[in-house]
């Protein structure tokens, strides 16, 4: 049976392809506004499938600079190619090289343990009101992350992340993650907030993908663990 981030990733995977398919159609049409548009949900989305893809794979980002690598390097080779005296072989052999590394990127195994059945039976006490609130903890270089969930209706959640050390907030303030999904910052409480509504409290899916897009956004710059430690209160 896949996982909820298995579903979500074939979810984003079909609306690129969806959405590749309609900006062809749309240029051939000469619909150019609605070209722009696709173009800017196009992009979206591959963001959203890049973060899952990094937090499914644990070597995503670093087999994506390798195929950039060399796509890069053949593109060289075709600008060149009209002398025909130009030996191509070193470049052969790098991009050789580079598929081999792939290859061994793409057998290791990710550790993650952010898709747990332990988070959804928690989140689901939450909404029950068996339990006040629930607690993750990410370790993350010489610091801790913490983000906290606490229920305010019975179909709507509030969501507070800081940082042991209070001098990254205002790194946290100027991050694209956090302002895309328009948290708030509190003086009061030196805490991120946002309230998020479901629309069923039978499906948190969508729910545990906002978890996914906050955490996967924050963590190449807080170099954050893949372990989640949850606690509930």
């Amino acid at each position: 049976m896949p996982s909820d981030l298995d579903l979500l990733v074939d979810h984003y995977q079909w609306e690129v392809q969806r959405l590749e398919t309609l900006i062809k159609e749309h240029k051939e049409q000469h619909f150019y506004e609605e070209v722009i548009l696709d173009s800017k949900a196009l992009s979206k989305a591959s963001r959203e499938l890049d973060r899952l893809l990094n937090l499914k794979y644990p070597n995503h980002s670093k087999i994506q600079n390798k195929k950039n690598l060399i796509s890069s390097i053949k593109k060289m080779e075709k600008k060149i190619s009209l002398n025909k005296l130009q030996n191509f072989s070193f470049m052969d052999s790098e991009i050789n090289n580079l598929k081999k590394e792939i290859d061994k990127l793409s057998k290791e195994k990710s550790e993650s343990n952010f898709e747990t059945q332990i988070l959804d039976e928690e989140i689901y006490k939450l909404l029950k009101n068996q339990v006040k609130g629930v607690m993750l903890k990410i370790q993350c270089y010489d610091n801790r992350f913490f983000l906290n969930i606490c229920k305010i209706h019975f179909n709507e959640l509030k969501v507070e992340f800081w940082m042991e050390e209070p001098d990254e907030k205002s790194f946290l303030k100027r991050h694209d993650i956090t302002k895309e999904l328009r948290f708030l910052y509190n003086d009061t409480t030196e805490k991120f907030t946002r309230r998020y509504k479901l629309d069923s409290v039978k499906n948190i899916l969508p729910f545990k993908e906002f978890l996914a897009r906050l955490i996967c956004g924050l963590q190449p710059d807080l170099e954050l663990g893949n372990t989640i430690y949850a606690a509930v209160r």
